[in-house]
């Protein structure tokens, strides 16, 4: 067991950062607003667990990912990948195939975003 994770967050909303490391509990958190530079901090460091937005400026999440599973440390890290869930059955499929990975779905509410954070938790065996 971790005394702490070490997470990888690419979103494009900083907001996010208060609630993964609420959700997480203890972690060192890196974040980074584009799909390119969590490529960059992805090739650099090795990490517990990444947490990508699908849409993100630059590159995609999808891309981000597809690219650390082929040459970086991070080729087996678990990922979640946050969407608003429009995305298509293709999408889902593209997710499944890079394998260790979860979708999380997320919505605004009151101007504060809800996660399925539990679901993700459980599925990928974290903490």
């Amino acid at each position: 067991m971790y005394d702490y994770l070490k997470v990888l967050l690419v979103h494009p909303n900083q907001e996010l950062i208060g609630e993964v490391k609420t959700f997480l509990g203890h972690t060192v958190l890196h974040y980074a607003s584009d799909g390119a530079d969590g490529l960059f901090a992805g090739r650099m460091e090795e990490y517990d667990l990444i947490v990508t937005a699908l849409e993100l400026p630059l590159i995609t999440g999808l891309e981000m990912i597809r690219a650390l599973r082929n040459m970086s440390q991070n080729s087996k890290t678990s990922v979640i990948f946050i969407g608003n869930g429009s995305e298509s059955e293709a999408c889902q499929r593209l997710i499944s195939r890079l394998g260790g990975g979860y979708f999380l779905r997320h919505e605004l509410v009151d101007n504060r975003f809800s996660f399925e954070w539990q679901n993700a938790k459980a599925s990928l065996e974290i903490i």
